[in-house]
C-alpha cells in the first residue's frame, strides 16, 4: 500500500474514532467535529512521525522522478523539432 494512502486512512480512522467517542459523550456535533480534528491532529503528529516521514520520502522520490521525466520529454521535443528542420 502506498504510504500516503495508508497515512490518510489511519488519520481518517483516528478522526472518526475520536468523533464517535465525543458524540457518545454527548458533545454537540459542531464542537465534537472541531475537537476531534484537533485531537486527531495532535495524536497523529506525536505518534505517527514515522509514517509521516515515509509519506514525505515518497513525495520527494515522486517529484525527483517527475523532474527527470520532464527533462526527457523536453529532450524528445527538441529532437523532434531538430528533425523537422
Amino acid at each position: 500500500m502506498k504510504p500516503w494512502l495508508y497515512y490518510s486512512i489511519v488519520r481518517l480512522a483516528l478522526f472518526g474514532a475520536v468523533l464517535a467517542l465525543l458524540m457518545f459523550l454527548s458533545v454537540e456535533g459542531w464542537l465534537a467535529a472541531i475537537l476531534a480534528a484537533i485531537i486527531a491532529l495532535c495524536i497523529s503528529y506525536i505518534f505517527f512521525a514515522g509514517e509521516r516521514d515515509k509519506v514525505a520520502t515518497s513525495i520527494h522520490e515522486w517529484r525527483e522522478r517527475a523532474a527527470t521525466d520532464t527533462g526527457r520529454d523536453e529532450q524528445d521535443e527538441d529532437a523532434e523539432i531538430a528533425n523537422r528542420s
